[in-house]
């Protein structure tokens, strides 16, 4: 795995999981981090693995201890995040016999994982039937649609390491996942609209996005996990901050776009659901890469394979630049932002006026959000 790419083990230390820990400890390039509780262990892999953009790696012992992954599993697997979750077992000779410590650990994740895979007893089969078993796992997680896989491997004791470390073996490559080609152009009209959903793009994904707002004059609606509400692009590209707002009132009603592009997967705004329901656009196209293509409000007539930053530095694009239609959308932006700003310098210390404080000028941060009610403030209030 370290071959494939993964640089990064958390490991939740128990005795049935020492081989895993010991081998990981003993392999070139990989770094550890030791993690008492399984749960935060688990949310620390998921956001190095979001934050580098490579997978990580996640070990731990039998029993329950496996149950606590399942969080964030669940949030990597719909966020498309690359993990490779390991769970060491107790043997079939002591399952369903009441061993300690011992539970079926089969599809323990159920729907919520790219692939599960109950590998043989350790030291049963070659460790070359292990690398090729590596090789999959990691192909999968790496995919078209990456996301966790599960290895649940089964122990015998003894568990502590050979007195000689087994004979070198070749690598076998991890294959490129494959690319799913976009349609070759957008609607022709100066009446779109770009809505960005939650997604990770890098900076240079972001300014593709950018580019292809200010390009076709279609202003670009930018939830806050989207990474286009903020950044320098936003001096210059028609990005709408307000977007809660200006769906719930009757003037989006009056301006209903020929064409929705709605990018990642679905925005945090109920707002945004509801207009869809009650308007109808002609056409609404997702683009996502991880098979989400998120669609609650029963509207999308197209859906594109592609990952939406390469997307958009690809697709044929109309080319109107600023138009009315687009000065309508961030005229009415600005108005929401200059009524929400009064509203927050007159306000005591509640939700508005910590999304101000973020929005503060600190320079650069990572901030981390809480689902429910955090992520609707900040898509509320963040300008």
């Amino acid at each position: 795995m370290a071959a494939g790419g993964i640089a990064h083990v958390a490991v939740s230390p128990g005795s049935r999981s020492t081989p895993l820990t010991v081998a990981a400890d003993r392999t070139d390039g990989l770094d550890l981090s030791i993690h008492l509780d399984e749960r935060a262990g688990a949310f620390f892999a998921l956001g190095l693995a979001r934050t580098t953009r490579r997978p990580v790696a996640l070990a731990c012992t039998s029993g329950t201890a496996a149950a606590n992954y399942l969080p964030a599993v669940v949030e990597a697997f719909h966020s498309g995040v690359p993990l490779i979750v390991i769970t060491a077992d107790r043997p079939p000779e002591l399952q369903g016999r009441g061993a300690p410590q011992t539970i079926d650990q089969q599809n323990l994740y159920g729907t919520h994982v790219r692939r599960f895979v109950e590998a043989p007893v350790a030291g049963t089969e070659p460790p070359e039937a292990a690398a090729a078993l590596a090789v999959s796992l990691l192909g999968v997680a790496l995919g078209t649609a990456p996301g966790p896989v599960h290895l649940n491997w089964p122990f015998r004791e003894p568990l502590e390491p050979p007195d000689e470390d087994p004979a070198p073996f070749d690598l076998l490559a991890v294959p490129a996942p494959a690319t799913r080609l976009a349609p070759p152009a957008l609607p022709d009209t100066p009446r779109g609209l770009l809505v960005a959903g939650p997604m990770d793009l890098d900076d240079a994904g972001i300014a593709t996005v950018a580019d292809l707002a200010t390009r076709t004059g279609w202003p670009v609606v930018a939830d806050p996990a989207s990474g286009l509400r903020c950044g320098p692009h936003v001096e210059t590209t028609p990005v709408l901050a307000c977007g809660e707002h200006l769906f719930r009132a009757p003037w989006a009603d009056r301006h209903v776009p020929d064409a929705v592009v709605q990018l990642g997967a679905m925005p945090t705004s109920k707002a945004y659901r509801l207009w869809l329901e009650r308007t109808r656009p002609a056409t609404v196209i997702t683009v996502d890469h991880l098979g989400r293509h998120p669609d609650a409000a029963l509207a999308v007539t197209a859906r594109i394979d592609h990952e939406p930053g390469a997307w958009a530095a690809s697709v044929g694009a109309p080319a109107h630049g600023t138009t009315d239609w687009t000065s309508d959308w961030t005229t009415a932006d600005r108005t929401v932002a200059g009524a929400i700003g009064e509203l927050v310098a007159d306000a005591p210390f509640d939700e508005p006026s910590v999304v101000a404080a973020i929005d503060a000028p600190v320079g650069p941060l990572n901030l981390v959000v809480a689902n429910s009610m955090p992520i609707r403030d900040l898509d509320a209030f963040l300008p």
